[in-house]
């Protein structure tokens, strides 16, 4: 039976699991003029007076408004709501520290699985 031998695939996986691992969360911003030109969010979820949602992305003051797209990916809509509309403002955030703890843990397992099998191939021979 031919060894397998998953040392190739190591910078693969090392990647894939770095990509997968980002923590955020929603946080709450004061629906202010201020706040919104402050912080510059670059995604940001609105709750409305009528307490419908929008997530906007590349969000910027424009006026009384917040202006931005409802699409990030595809077709990109410009959208605008008026600040006086706005019951909620909400950015999301990333947590660096558990990002990298867990991109810490997800490397630190791959090496785990690639040496265990790089030891179990060596004792079979």
């Amino acid at each position: 039976m031919p060894a397998v031998t998953l040392r190739p695939l190591l910078p693969l996986l090392g990647l894939l699991g770095l990509s997968a691992c980002q923590v955020s969360a929603w946080r709450p911003l004061p629906p202010s003029p201020e706040s919104v030109a402050a912080q510059r969010p670059h995604e940001a979820r609105i709750t409305r007076t009528d307490g419908s949602t929008l997530t906007l992305y590349d969000v910027a003051l424009a006026g009384d408004s917040l202006r931005g797209l409802t699409n990030p990916t595809n077709v990109r809509t410009a959208t605008s709501v008026a600040l006086r509309e706005v019951r909620s403002l909400e950015m999301r955030r990333v947590n660096g520290t558990a990002s990298a703890t867990l991109s810490l843990l997800g490397l630190a397992g791959i090496f785990l699985i690639v040496g265990l099998a790089t030891l179990s191939t060596q004792t079979m021979l």
